[in-house]
């Protein structure tokens, strides 16, 4: 399969003792093969060069750069900040949403929140790696080229002879040394490889492919779940502030039962201990008023969070409104077909099956023989100068069959691998069952409590309007006011904290069933 052997590691066997090949030419032919064998593998090298240079890393915010200056220097490696005319400075930054003066909106709440939440950039890069890894699969198909240029010296005489012979200068006629000397030789190849069938190669290939769904399908779950945060946090933040505001209704009208008491003081028809009182009941509602205001500010910040922004960015709402829910299921069993349906963890996890099923079928098909073809054509010379004369060639096909003890042990382990992938599975859709269920049940409470705080409300109300009333006439003491007020103002805040519940309770379990879509 070869017309020329190549004998540059080997002695000149017996057969040759008589040979005498022809004189080298004297005249160099210069080909455009060689030069392109060169040029083509000093283009290879530099590009390889540039893709292993190291970059900074470009980041999003000021806070990340600050970060990884800070990290460069406590590791000793700390790089130089990038001028103006750098290329970092010159490449422009993604414009993200960042709201408008009259406020955010839930849209905008959630543009912001799929362009610059962290989480769906992760996901976002492990679909990256999927995709690379499929195409790496398909690169196995293709045939691997490889440029080489080799220098070689030695004194070895067998190796000597070889080389003299490569380089068409053995001459083994009257005169003959057995010693040779140093030799040198320099040797560009260019070589060819094509495995025609490699054990477990469209395994892996259908794997990576599995790999990839499934790493799409995370990514789809991680944005509606972060998508259904978001409109949580937007209606947490939206009675967070409802609250605030009611309790500060509450100071209000404290204060104003606290005025009226001491211009009653002042004329006499009224005593002092009831200002006293009214006065401890304003601490406490001012206390609550500023517990409630603390809660909003959290609010804000869970939002920003969710958002990519800092925890103390100012947040202004443009609209309280977020809209018509999707349509929810009328019974607890089509809840769990829709969240078996359409949850991308579950799909994630099944594709996260086939791609084990693959591997360990990968794994079996190792047993079996591979098949690959070979290519390889040689210039030998003693220097650099180009020269076809010199040339030689090798073509031919390997089948070999590698016995390998360790693949019994990697079958199992496959099979391992395949087995807990099918229980997590199986783990994911009791999980998955169990918080549809939690959440249908906490939004059939959270509807019974709103109707019950609802009538209430409506009934503390009125009783708070006949008692202010009463005392004010003098038919009514102070203890019945303070009592009505506190009463009116727990039942207000158990209303709106009940409309809060039954939203939150139908976003997760909107959530529960795959998020907001």
């Amino acid at each position: 399969m070869t017309e020329q052997a190549n004998t540059g590691n080997h002695p000149l066997p017996p057969s040759l003792v008589h040979f005498q090949p022809k004189a080298p030419q004297p005249r160099k032919r210069p080909t455009a093969l060689r030069a392109g064998t060169l040029a083509a593998a000093l283009g290879l090298l530099g590009l390889g060069q540039l893709s292993c240079s190291g970059n900074r890393v470009h980041s999003a915010d000021q806070e990340l750069e600050q970060v990884w200056l800070g990290a460069q220097a406590g590791s000793g490696h700390a790089s130089p900040a990038p001028t103006s005319g750098s290329s970092q400075a010159q490449s422009p930054r993604r414009k993200l949403p960042d709201g408008h003066p009259g406020g955010w909106t839930l849209e905008m709440v959630l543009e912001r929140i799929k362009a610059a939440n962290p989480n769906l950039a992760i996901a976002e890069t492990h679909i990256q790696e999927a995709r690379a890894a499929v195409s790496e699969a398909k690169a196995s198909y293709l045939p691997t080229l490889t440029l080489s240029e080799t220098y070689f010296s030695t004194n070895n005489p067998g190796q000597a002879f070889g080389l003299l012979l490569n380089q068409h200068r053995l001459s083994l006629g009257p005169g003959f040394d057995a010693t040779p000397g140093v030799t040198e030789n320099w040797r560009t190849e260019v070589r060819a490889q094509w495995a025609l069938f490699a054990p477990g190669r469209r395994e892996g290939r259908r794997g990576a492919r599995e790999a990839r769904r499934s790493a799409t399908a995370m990514r789809r779950f991680v944005e509606r779940r972060l998508l259904n945060a978001g409109v949580q946090a937007f209606e947490g933040l939206i009675a967070a502030q409802d609250l605030a505001r009611v309790l500060q209704e509450s100071v209000n009208v404290v204060k104003e039962r606290l005025r009226i008491a001491e211009e009653r003081r002042d004329q006499g028809t009224a005593l002092e201990v009831d200002v006293l009182r009214l006065k401890t009941r304003l601490a406490k509602a001012r206390q609550e008023a500023q517990s409630a205001f603390l809660a909003a500010k959290k609010a804000e910040a869970a939002l920003n969070h969710l958002m990519g922004l800092r925890a103390d960015s100012p947040l202004v709402l443009a609209s309280r409104d977020i809209g018509a829910l999707e349509t929810l299921p009328s019974t607890l069993d089509e809840a769990i077909r829709r969240a078996r349906a359409e949850r991308g963890d579950l799909q994630a996890a099944s594709h996260r099956v086939l791609m084990r099923d693959w591997e360990k079928k990968g794994k079996k098909a190792a047993r079996l023989p591979s098949l690959v073809a070979f290519g390889a054509y040689d210039i030998d010379t003693r220097d650099l100068d180009l020269d076809a004369y010199f040339d030689s060639y090798e073509a031919g096909v390997a089948l070999s069959w590698k016995l390998d003890p360790g693949v019994g042990p990697r079958i199992r382990q496959a099979q391992a691998r395949l087995r807990r992938e099918r229980e997590r599975l199986r783990a994911l859709l009791l999980d998955a069952a169990k918080e549809v269920r939690m959440a249908w049940d906490q939004l059939e409470v959270a509807r019974s409590q709103l109707a019950l705080a609802t009538e209430g409300a409506k009934t503390a109300i009125e009783a708070w309007r006949l008692v202010s009333s009463a005392y004010d006439n003098g038919n009514a003491t102070l203890t019945d006011l303070l009592e009505a007020v506190n009463a009116r103002k727990t039942a207000r805040t158990r209303k709106s904290a009940a409309q809060a519940a039954v939203r939150i309770a139908k976003l997760r379990l909107i959530g529960a069933m795959g998020g907001v879509k």
